[in-house]
């Protein structure tokens, strides 16, 4: 008998928000298909085979169900108990809850479609901007974005009947342009977004806002999370937020399943689902009430559709299961042609793998590993080492988050006593700070504590999130394959937030496997899974079928994964999908039945977004090619966003030009793509001096920035050696770790969903008490939270640097580069920072970068405390001679940076600050009394104040050649916040240099923080 482990994936939908009630509902109240129901909740005495049959008059036919067989679930999984995604902020901890929600589901096959009407009423007197920010479930990637202000505040949106004509579901419901017909009528000027490449949309976007008109943007900001700015959000009015996406139902066993949370704030709700051509026997709905699953119930046919509504305040969520023989083959077609997608379980032989009788467990706590994430990982993390005792001889274990910290400086034996004393600790660890990943990796394969080489296997338990330190998966996994011979187990749970792509990343560069926690019930056979060899992947075949895909693109596959394949039709199918496997010396031919097809309008994008994640892994080496893919098939990315700009003209200003996109499709196969790529991928997106030898190619067709250095840069940039790109890995020596040091209000205090005010507070203490490493990893918590988040990148950063953390600085202002590099002042802080951090060959490239911009003319001062910089770091380099390979080509810009400077500066202050379209004002009070300011920018000592800067970012500056002897007082004027955020906290860096140009030159740096309008701060008094 064939022994089969089911790990199979685990998808579920994550509500879109989430607010806790404590009260009992000992009624509800629910509308199905349009009949309103009320009923005592008697679930308690009624017997698990028993249900409810709801009065669903008008049906043409229903069932429910009276199979006793039927298992009845009453709980959620762990992967769908957090509801808490998404957020409609108007400031730091300002926000705004919706009014109502409206939620339409289709489901084919083994794919759903997902829109939510979320509307949100604006209680201020003032036009606000918002930041919409969510998690999506695992796997899932928006196709649709849409806002706008409604036409009447007090319109009834969710009307009680509300059902699908077969003719609507074969002409595409919920496609973008049905979606567009739909909402028509019902908002002022509906605005839709359009896919656009990452960088020209956010230009666009802030380019577009500053000219007080109303775009919005949806944005990959990590990994599951998605940040939408949407504005105006006009005083007392209600608006409209619609965000669509495609997601795979989770596989167990032989049913397919859509969790799918609400919130349990009483709040108008309405969820309506679709089914395409199935029977009403082979699917059961479960309503969610206050986390407790109902007994299950089957859906009517109405209209010739299988279909179910539910409508009431008391919802907190449904389940839908189906049954996985339902699940056939997805054809389907576009503009660009014809498609098929399916899904396989593998059920294959186990064939017996020999492992190390050593093992490294990493194991994340970071803020995003959840108690219930937690809880569950270490529950298999135990049972891996109990129930492989005799095979497994002896472990070590990390925990990291900012920093990796080892349990024992040692292998440990693997024995009872050991588990036993491993999980008192584990329980006692808080939860917090950003993820890095990379240096886990980094110190678990290059123990510092190890005498003597040892082979040994990696269990990582983590969601795979990096948002610390270096977030390039190839740069990350070719640095462990040089010092690592094992295999690396991963182990992803379906919840929100999940970088699947990372984890599969990993296991097929290093070898091992990625596998599925779906359920506790799992962990038993989980835990001895890797002791089970793979199947590699030799062939696959489609008759009439080519690009054929898998999603993830694995090499190898385990018994019991499910593999979701698509490729481009162009014949009537074959009846069977054929592959090609071996393993041990063994080949196996398997036979996939394809011949139950059923017509879908989701196909083409399942196919389209398991192209762009294949696409966009290959990083800048087919940048383009994956933007017109992910344009085409409208998946945001790494490459391309969702843009909402006011007109079609405005479109054209920005040269989008979608058509382009779909002859870029047509022409190109993916597999094409991939046979096309010379030499070794890993080695040269793994090489971090090719990685920015790209990333200046990418600026320099970038027309928001028309970045042109200089040729003799350029050739600078080719010689330069590979370790001069190389940054140098940070560690933090943290002194708290356990919960029992930190007070229960912080901990109860990470839970919620603002923060700032806590994490500034907590940090301060750390900072006093335990140093500076401990403060830094508090203030981290802020980026896990918002990892692309511009604004708490420099805020976070700017306390890193002035904490003495200069390598952590410098990989927050890189993502803010990333995301904005347009911006040109992340070019300064990289350069000066990468000077602190020794990587002196690198600063002067920044620098240079920073010269070789075009940047927007309110930057227009920027050069000039850049091209200072520049000079006073040459100085420094030249008289210190050691490791700067780029000495010749300094000292030839040195000559021409001290025809354009004065040659000395007896003081200049200069400030910069974090967020945009704020205005913040220097004011300099000289010896005499007289003030400096933008009322007067020249003194009678000839002090001299920079141009005013009054949309955000900075910088100001202020400077004297010859400097009365005295008191000077610094201070610095939130002149104006921004006029579209609420409680918006602004950080401001103050750089005070005194004996600018001179061998005595001397500079401090200080940060504050600004909170109301017209307050001006004294923040340093300095004596010449």
């Amino acid at each position: 008998m064939k022994s089969i482990l089911r790990c199979g994936f685990y998808l579920v939908f994550i509500s879109l928000l989430s607010c806790t009630s404590n009260s009992e509902l000992m009624e509800e109240e629910v509308i199905v298909t349009g009949i309103r129901a009320s009923q005592a909740d008697d679930s308690r005495r009624r017997p698990d085979s028993e249900v409810v049959a709801y009065d669903i008059g008008g049906v043409e036919s229903a069932s429910v169900a009276k199979n006793k067989k039927d298992k009845i679930e009453k709980t959620w999984r762990i992967a769908s108990a957090n509801a808490n995604s998404a957020v409609l902020s108007v400031g730091d901890e300002e926000n705004i809850s919706p009014n109502a929600l409206d939620i339409k589901v289709r489901i084919d096959g083994f794919r759903a479609r997902v829109v939510v009407d979320g509307l949100y009423i604006n209680p201020h007197n003032e036009t606000l901007e918002g930041d919409f920010k969510f998690r999506l479930p695992d796997g899932a990637k928006p196709y649709y974005f849409a806002f706008g202000e409604a036409l009447k505040r007090d319109q009834n949106l969710l009307e009680d009947k509300h059902h699908i004509s077969l003719e609507s579901l074969e002409k595409g419901y919920l496609s973008t342009k049905e979606l567009g017909s739909r909402y028509k009528g019902l908002w002022k000027e509906p605005k839709e977004a359009i896919m656009v490449s990452k960088q020209k949309a956010a230009f666009a976007y802030e380019d577009t806002v500053s000219q007080q008109i109303d775009p919005a943007l949806l944005e990959w900001s990590g990994a599951g999370i998605f940040s939408a700015s949407v504005y105006p959000l006009q005083p007392k009015s209600l608006n409209r937020i619609v965000i669509g996406y495609d997601i795979d139902l989770q596989r167990l066993n032989n049913d397919l399943y859509l969790d799918f949370p609400l919130t349990r704030e009483s709040i108008d709700k309405r969820v309506h689902v679709t089914f395409g051509y199935l029977s009403p026997d082979a699917v059961q709905i479960q309503r969610n009430i206050n986390g407790e699953l109902k007994t299950p119930y089957r859906p009517g046919v109405v209209n010739g559709v299988l279909q179910e509504a539910l409508h009431s305040e008391l919802l907190s969520g449904i389940r839908v299961k189906i049954d996985a023989e339902y699940s056939p083959t997805l054809v389907g077609m576009d503009e660009v042609g014809e498609y098929f997608a399916t899904q396989w379980l593998a059920e294959l032989p186990m064939v017996p793998a020999r492992n190390h009788s050593r093992a490294v467990f990493l194991l994340d706590t970071s803020l995003s590993a959840s108690n219930d994430s937690f809880h569950l990982w270490v529950e298999l993390l135990l049972e891996t080492l109990t129930q492989n005792e005799a095979e497994l001889h002896e472990f070590a274990l990390m925990s990291f988050n900012t920093e990796a910290l080892w349990w024992k400086n040692s292998f440990v034996n693997n024995n009872e006593e050991s588990r036993r004393e491993l999980k008192t600790y584990l329980y006692s660890l808080i939860l917090e700070g950003a993820t890095d990943l990379s240096n886990a990796l980094e110190f678990a394969t290059n123990i510092a504590w190890l005498e003597e080489q040892s082979l040994y296997d990696l269990f990582l338990y983590s969601d795979g999130a990096a948002t610390w330190g270096e977030r390039n998966a190839w740069i990350i996994t070719e640095s462990v394959k040089q010092k690592f011979n094992g295999k690396v187990f991963s182990y992803r749970l379906g919840i929100e937030g999940e970088d699947k792509a990372l984890l599969e990343h990993l296991v097929r560069e290093l070898g091992g496997a990625n596998f599925h926690v779906q359920d506790k019930s799992e962990i038993s056979s989980l835990a001895t899974a890797h002791t089970s060899l793979p199947w590699a992947i030799e062939k696959i075949e489609l008759a009439g079928a080519r690009d054929i895909l898998l999603e993830g693109r694995p090499s190898v596959i385990y018994p019991g994964q499910v593999l979701t394949i698509a490729g481009r039709k162009i014949s009537n199918l074959g009846d069977e999908l054929n592959l090609s496997l071996a393993s041990a010396n063994r080949t196996i031919e398997v036979k996939i039945p394809v011949n139950q097809v059923l017509p879908s309008s989701l196909t083409a994008r399942t196919y389209g977004q398991i192209a762009v994640n294949q696409l966009e892994g290959l990083g800048e080496l087919k940048d383009k090619v994956a933007a017109s893919y992910a344009n085409h098939f409208k998946v945001p990315g790494r490459t391309s966003s969702l843009l909402m700009l006011e007109s079609s003209e405005d479109y054209k200003r920005y040269n989008i030009v979608p058509k382009q996109d779909a002859y870029v499709v047509k022409t190109t196969l993916i597999t094409d793509v991939f046979r096309s790529i010379r030499g070794d991928i890993a080695l040269q997106l793994g090489n971090p001096k090719n990685q920015f030898i790209s990333l200046v190619e990418k600026l320099s067709k970038l027309s928001s920035v028309n970045m042109e250095l200089p040729h003799a840069v350029t050739l600078l940039m080719e010689r330069l050696p590979s370790e001069a790109f190389n940054k140098p890995q940070n560690q933090f020596n943290n002194k708290v770790t356990f919960q029992n040091q930190v007070s229960s209000s912080y901990l109860s205090g990470l839970a919620e969903e603002n923060i700032y005010s806590l994490i500034v507070e907590e940090s301060k203490r750390r900072l006093e008490k335990f140093g500076t490493a401990d403060a830094i990893k508090v203030m981290s918590n802020l980026v896990e939270r918002a990892p692309s988040d511009v604004t708490v990148l420099r805020n976070v950063a700017y306390s890193a640097e002035a904490w003495g953390q200069p390598i952590a600085a410098f990989e927050l202002h890189k993502q803010a580069l990333n995301s904005r590099p347009f911006e040109p002042q992340s070019y300064s802080y990289l350069a000066n920072l990468a000077e602190k951090i020794g990587k002196y060959d690198l600063a002067l490239l920044f620098f240079e970068m920073g010269l070789a911009g075009k940047w927007d003319n309110r930057f227009r001062d920027y050069e000039t405390i850049h091209k200072m910089d520049y000079l006073s770091f040459i100085e420094r380099r030249l008289e210190n001679g050691k490791g700067f390979f780029s000495s010749a080509y300094a000292q030839l810009k040195l000559k021409a940076l001290k025809s354009e400077l004065p040659d000395s500066l007896d003081m200049l202050i200069a400030v910069s600050w974090n967020t945009d379209r704020t205005d913040v004002d220097l004011h300099v009070i000289e010896p005499s009394g007289e003030e400096c300011s933008y009322q007067n920018k020249v003194t009678r000592s000839k002090g001299e104040i920079s141009d005013d800067v009054t949309q955000g970012y900075g910088p100001e500056f202020y400077k004297n050649k010859h400097a009365p002897k005295g008191k000077y007082e610094v201070y610095v004027k939130y002149f104006s916040d921004s006029p579209n955020k609420l409680g918006l906290k602004t950080k401001v860096n103050i750089r005070i240099i005194e004996n600018w140009g001179t061998p005595q030159r001397t500079e401090r740096s200080l940060n504050v923080e600004l909170e109301k309008a017209k307050q001006k701060q004294l923040v340093s008094k300095v004596r010449i």
